[in-house]
């Protein structure tokens, strides 16, 4: 058991003059918040805009103040709003809108997004193929999802390359084809280097891949690298356990503990813990919580 892979999505601080803007005060205050990275207090301004002074270009504004303060379904519906009026960077908004969604874990949104984009209009398809990817393979749909991350692969940015060897080999073990999901985690392997986070993730596939031994090698490996955390020690018990390694696994499984773990339920319900979870050590450390 372990998170789904975190989706990030980099939208930078473009900057407005005011000036250029022909709306009536609170617009145009929203807009000099904006600039100033004063995010909240420019979304209470668009709130007081009557919808006359609403125009793509402040529902686009709009939008970036609700993502960089983490309101994410809001900024999928700014997004939406601003780009359905049309123009040449609609596609780009699209696109935002359902990173903004797939951010805020509405799925089926983030894909009705996806398929109003242009595609040969993207300033980045590479990113959008990812994301689109991500919001398949999540929302169930599998198959399609492996489609999407075969064509973000098409690209010069090795994150999302790498990010997209992920996303193959975890679409093929829940279709079942373990030899495709095999070969894509040994190419993600190969592009780990010093990176941690990647070797965590790496390490995740192969305990989902049931190789417990390199699954082990590499969280291991990425605890040394500075990734330890609640999650990562969960996947060493759960690799320890499956190896019939029952101290070594009680010993993760309390770093775990240590760490803010509580899901003892879903502990349960993990094959690859149920030579733990009748022990000793999962008794005294479920009891507490």
């Amino acid at each position: 058991m372990h998170r789904p892979l975190i989706c990030f999505l980099l939208v930078g601080l473009f900057v407005f003059p005011a000036g250029a803007f022909g709306y009536t005060s609170p617009v145009r205050q929203a807009v000099e918040l904006y600039n100033q990275g004063r995010f909240e207090s420019a979304i209470l301004k668009f709130h007081i805009a009557k919808p006359s002074e609403l125009s793509p270009a402040s529902f686009y504004i709009w939008g970036m103040c609700a993502y960089k303060s983490g309101k994410y379904y809001s900024a999928g519906l700014k997004f939406l709003k601003s780009a359905a009026h049309g123009g040449s960077e609609s596609a780009n908004t699209f696109s935002l809108a359902a990173e903004s969604f797939l951010e805020a874990g509405q799925y089926d949104l983030a894909i009705s997004a996806f398929k109003q984009i242009k595609t040969d209009k993207l300033a980045d398809r590479q990113k959008t193929w990812f994301f689109w990817g991500e919001a398949l393979y999540y929302s169930g749909q599998y198959k399609e999802a492996i489609e999407k991350y075969k064509m973000a692969l098409d690209g010069n940015n090795k994150n999302i390359s790498f990010s997209s060897y992920v996303g193959l080999a975890r679409g093929y073990i829940k279709t079942g084809n373990r030899k495709l999901a095999t070969k894509s985690a040994k190419s993600a392997k190969e592009m780990t280097g010093d990176n941690g986070r990647r070797v965590m993730l790496v390490g995740e596939l192969m305990l989902d891949l049931g190789l417990f031994d390199k699954a082990i090698e590499l969280l291991t490996r990425s605890v040394d690298m500075g990734m330890e955390s609640m999650q990562v020690h969960y996947n060493l018990a759960s690799a320890y356990s499956a190896r019939g390694e029952v101290k070594k696994a009680c010993e993760e499984l309390r770093l775990s503990v240590d760490r803010g773990f509580k899901d003892f339920a879903g502990a349960r319900r993990d094959r690859q813990m149920e030579n733990v979870v009748s022990e000793k050590c999962f008794r005294e450390l479920s009891g507490k919580n």
